[in-house]
């Protein structure tokens, strides 16, 4: 009876030994496999693929503003060393205003086209100003 009192405690304790150690193992390895399902499932998920072509549409309209702005600013440092009466005119106010003073008025205008174009008008010498 000595010999199976002494084995049983050895034997518990091989078997609680393996049992902690089987219970790591399990648990790395589910955890290890959980993973591995979890990276497949969204590297294959739709959700997943529609939020990628968002992001790609997102980032094309991105690209697409700032080069249009980029050709914006080259427009309009191309334009800025004149005065660019086209943009003045496309306004619909200013336009329908100047037509209604050239209408109205055309002795002003005639005036003020004689006045740039003489060299002495009014008794301003035009050369004396610059």
């Amino acid at each position: 009876m000595t010999i199976t009192c002494n084995i049983l405690p050895n034997l518990l304790k091989i078997v609680v030994d393996h049992l902690a150690f089987g219970i790591e193992l399990v648990s790395i390895i589910s955890l290890l496999v959980f993973g591995l399902g979890y990276s497949f499932g969204n590297l294959f998920n739709i959700q997943s693929k529609k939020f990628k072509n968002e992001i790609k549409y997102i980032e094309g309209k991105y690209h697409r503003l700032r080069q249009e702005k980029k050709d914006e600013a080259v427009e309009l440092a191309e334009n800025s060393g004149g005065f660019d009466l086209n943009s003045i005119l496309s306004n619909p106010s200013v336009a329908g205003i100047l037509k209604n003073v050239v209408d109205s008025n055309p002795d002003l205008i005639k005036n003020i086209i004689e006045g740039l174009t003489k060299k002495n008008s009014n008794g301003f010498d035009l050369d004396k100003l610059r």
